[in-house]
């Protein structure tokens, strides 16, 4: 049996109780989507293949690919060390590329989009207010 970590970081707040999703998206070469301000959902994102060119208007903290690879490897990192995180300033757009990750806080508006030439894929893990009604997307999903 083995595990292998893809992703990891730290939420400031989590609602209480919550919902959480696990989602694949993909994002064609052109294409994007708004980050909604009055999103409350907390997301761990972590970029599969190719590359999403992000903007958020608040600092955000991302954990690089090799900087992952290296808390997996046993002995690569000494025991007990902390993960090295690339702070982002708000405002600033950035690149997640295959392997890495961040966590995009809650009620932060900005832009994710695909600027490169392939599909870029990534997994989000959404932690958001419990659904109000059966059958209505929880806060966070991303919509088509």
């Amino acid at each position: 049996m083995a595990f292998a970590p893809l992703a990891f970081g730290t939420a400031e707040e989590l609602p209480a109780p919550a919902d959480l999703i696990l989602i694949r998206f993909t994002i064609d070469p052109g294409a994007g989507f708004p980050i909604e301000e009055d999103d409350p959902s907390v997301a761990l994102v972590y970029v599969e293949s190719g590359a999403f060119t992000v903007r958020t208007e608040a600092p955000i903290r991302v954990t690089r690919a090799a900087t992952i690879a290296a808390f997996a490897t046993p002995g690569a990192v000494e025991e007990g060390a902390e993960p090295q995180l690339e702070e982002i300033a708000a405002g600033t757009e950035f690149t997640l590329e295959a392997g890495d990750s961040a966590v995009f806080p809650p009620n932060v508006p900005g832009e994710v989009r695909n600027d490169g030439a392939e599909p870029a894929v990534g997994l989000v893990t959404i932690i958001a207010p419990p659904e109000e009604a059966e059958g209505t997307p929880a806060a966070g999903t991303p919509t088509p």
